[in-house]
């Protein structure tokens, strides 16, 4: 990210690729809920 984040996500080597998810990507839930 060039900004900070509130969050750090530890995947396994191509789980993003996988499932299309880039950079800038903004992911949704109750996890991810200000």
């Amino acid at each position: 990210s060039t900004k900070p984040v509130p969050f750090v996500l530890e995947m396994n080597v191509g789980w993003f690729a996988k499932r299309g998810i880039k950079a800038g990507a903004k992911l949704k839930g109750a996890p991810f809920a200000p």
